[in-house]
């Protein structure tokens, strides 16, 4: 475990998830000091991560355009509610990468993202309960009338089912949409997932939201942009491990976590 002075902070989450935090609390409390000895000195990622410092062959032969729009802006959440203000933050950035900006243009901040969206600023605030993924579709389409005047962009909401019927299908639509949004810089993916279900930090099963940064078809690999900097950088993680985490419900919203495409109208 982590030491007692983070405990709280890591426990709070970036989603609405009442149930697992008070788990985890239970957890944290109760827990026997062997097993936090163990959780505290064991490996910064579990198997299901490569951190991208190791696996940087994808980025250096690849255009890669959503990686280098977003990662002169790649930004840490100010609090430990915050992740889904900063992967926003990442994103509006990326978008407007593309375009030239008066010197007067200032560039999307947490802070400046939280000041023209209410529900985000009281979300992520002291007495917030997060973001849920449909909070987050709501609020990328009230922050691009701000960004995106000209109506150019659209959201496009998933959640990851867990009915094993409907798993092919929703791995297709994934891949799909991965596929896509990994041809340029004009669209963007943010998932909402089960942290530490990518991490294998036990501590960090709590809903979270961070972009994509790339997409490895070939072997099946995706790029977090990880804002829990605090903690983590960027790490790749397969295709079916992402599934996994996002594959989880919310306990409070009572939906399957996911993630929402920002594109390009047709």
């Amino acid at each position: 475990m982590k030491s007692k002075s983070h405990l709280p902070c890591r426990l709070t989450g970036c989603a609405r998830d009442t149930a697992q935090i008070f788990a985890l609390i239970f957890v944290s409390i109760f827990g026997l000091a062997g097993a936090a000895f163990a959780a505290e000195s064991g490996p910064k990622f579990g198997p299901a991560a490569t951190r991208l410092a190791r696996s940087h062959e994808f980025i250096r032969t690849h255009a890669a355009p959503d990686f280098w729009a977003m990662m002169p802006y790649y930004t840490a959440q100010q609090t430990h509610k915050s992740c889904s203000v900063a992967s926003i933050t990442m994103m509006l950035n990326g978008l407007r990468s593309q375009t030239d900006l008066k010197a007067s243009d200032l560039l999307v901040s947490e802070t400046l993202v939280a000041e023209k969206n209410a529900f985000l600023k009281n979300a992520v605030g002291p007495r917030g309960a997060g973001v849920a993924l449909e909070d987050l579709a709501k609020s990328l389409r009230e922050l691009l009338k701000t960004w995106d005047p000209a109506h150019v962009y659209e959201v496009e909401i998933v959640h990851m089912t867990s009915d094993p019927k409907k798993a092919a299908e929703a791995r297709t639509l994934l891949k799909k949409a991965l596929s896509e949004n990994e041809k340029s810089a004009q669209d963007f993916i943010l998932a909402n997932f089960l942290q530490g279900e990518l991490t294998g930090d036990p501590e960090g099963m709590v809903g979270h939201i961070s972009p994509i940064g790339a997409y490895d078809a070939r072997n099946e690999k995706v790029l977090i942009l990880d804002p829990d900097r605090e903690y983590y950088e960027p790490y790749w993680v397969s295709t079916d491990a992402l599934i996994k985490a996002m594959a989880t419900q919310d306990s409070d919203a009572k939906l399957n976590r996911g993630y929402v495409w920002v594109k390009r109208k047709s």
